[in-house]
């Protein structure tokens, strides 16, 4: 009896110095518990449980997708491009990391490379409306006010809202209304 208490207490010590949770025993919980701390704003804790679901499954692409979303939401460009690399290596087929990466490359000004990111997203899937509307503020950032407006027009077309302030933006530096 001593001893099943004395190793639950060591479990829960180590989950606990380890910033993970002590039920998660599969890189899934891992990711789920560092989904979960990231909502939270629990950043230390979440990159901990993604890189524990890393660790145990190297080639789990969303873990890297998501530790890298923690990287970002910390100001950690370098970081969050670094895990996006990742989970596009192992699929490179994976549109979020490609929206998540071209939105790091845009925070950095790199405005042509987030392009290349966002049409590769838009590329690997039509439907994608998140990549559209990031790709024209990127076209917004780098001056191409007509590819702005085009990836407006197609953003809305399948649906999404544009947000009124980047409208407004769009109009007053590009000289004309939709």
């Amino acid at each position: 009896m001593c001893f099943n208490f004395v190793m639950v207490v060591a479990f829960l010590l180590g989950g606990l110095l380890l910033n993970c949770p002590a039920y998660a025993t599969t890189a899934k919980e891992y990711n789920v518990s560092g989904l979960a701390y990231g909502e939270e704003g629990q950043f230390p804790q979440a990159i901990a449980a993604f890189t524990q679901a890393i660790v145990m499954d190297p080639n789990f692409e969303k873990a890297y997708n998501n530790r890298g979303v923690v990287y970002y939401k910390q100001g950690d460009i370098t970081h969050a491009i670094f895990d996006f690399d990742e989970a596009l290596a192992i699929n490179p087929d994976y549109v979020d990391a490609y929206c998540n990466r071209g939105l790091a490359y845009g925070k950095q000004g790199e405005s042509a490379q987030a392009i290349i990111d966002f049409t590769k997203a838009i590329q690997t899937d039509v439907m994608f409306t998140k990549a559209y509307v990031n790709r024209a503020v990127a076209y917004f950032d780098a001056q191409d006010y007509d590819n702005a407006w085009a990836d407006v027009h197609r953003a809305e077309q399948l649906g999404n809202i544009i947000s009124p302030g980047f409208l407004d933006a769009l109009k007053k530096e590009s000289g004309r209304d939709k």
